[in-house]
């Protein structure tokens, strides 16, 4: 059962959405994120492999790859605490040298760019994501929540841990995500509503195929979103063309953004998303 709660209606000054620039960058975040493991663990090899992700590589373990999605995200809540925060989070890379225990309540439905599907290769169960395509570049991951990252198991990987089937898995995975996020009302037709979690996952809703088929959410024509980031998912209806040009502007504004997703809208038509043409 989604959890209930009221979306923020946004007013049309939507068109000069802005996220307010923060102190240091995702990338600068993560470079003082390998500063810290290089001084926790000196002998560990640590090499970036992408703006928001370093692979880690202690003397006597195995390579993993540290997705700083959950840390960066509270690092923008309270800058101020940068020091602790990376103590907290680096001090628990020497567990995470060691395979994560997968278990059915740590399952999560996580939107993300096809990239996240990249460096996967390797390792004792070798093969693709557990993952669907949304449109555009997007697709949805099955990820699993550890204390300092999100995990991206392979697909082989999962099934052995859980001894459940692909779709088995992913139902699993939508029914934890569910339970995480909530549940927005019906978006009125002629507006544009912005859905946001608090925990960096609110375009997890794309995935939520009952929420955007309902009926209700087809009056004003049929659902028009733009996820501008992880945890920001613009909403209008195809109905409403200031709506639609102020997202797109906004959408246009996310490109600078670390935790953008895309500068695409979308359109959720006979059961799917298609990206909605200019």
């Amino acid at each position: 059962m989604w959890k209930m709660f009221v979306l923020l209606a946004v007013l049309l000054s939507v068109a000069g959405y802005a996220r307010a620039e923060d102190p240091m960058s995702l990338p600068q975040f993560r470079q003082a994120f390998v500063d810290e493991i290089h001084r926790e663990y000196p002998t560990a090899r640590v090499e970036p492999v992408g703006d928001d992700a370093v692979e880690v590589t202690p003397a006597n373990g195995s390579a993993v790859t540290s997705y700083l999605d959950h840390a960066y995200d509270i690092y923008r809540q309270d800058p101020s605490h940068l020091a602790d925060l990376l103590k907290q989070f680096v001090g628990v890379l020497g567990t995470a040298t060691v395979v994560p225990t997968i278990t059915a309540d740590k399952l999560l439905i996580l939107v993300r760019p096809s990239s996240y599907a990249q460096g996967q290769a390797g390792g004792p169960f070798p093969g693709p994501l557990l993952m669907r395509p949304l449109a555009g570049d997007l697709q949805a991951f099955v990820a699993v929540d550890q204390p300092n990252s999100y995990a991206f198991p392979r697909a082989s990987e999962l099934r052995s841990a859980l001894r459940m089937k692909n779709d088995a898995i992913w139902a699993r995975a939508l029914q934890n995500t569910q339970a995480e996020l909530p549940a927005p009302a019906k978006a009125p037709p002629k507006h544009v509503f912005v859905l946001t979690s608090g925990q960096g996952i609110a375009s997890s809703m794309l995935a939520e195929a009952d929420f955007w088929d309902r009926a209700d959410m087809q009056v004003g024509g049929a659902p028009v979103v733009a996820p501008v980031s992880k945890d920001i998912v613009l909403i209008t209806h195809e109905g409403d063309a200031k709506g639609i040009a102020a997202m797109r502007a906004a959408a246009a504004k996310s490109a600078n953004d670390p935790e953008g997703l895309t500068t695409d809208l979308f359109v959720r038509r006979n059961g799917g998303w298609e990206v909605l043409s200019p």
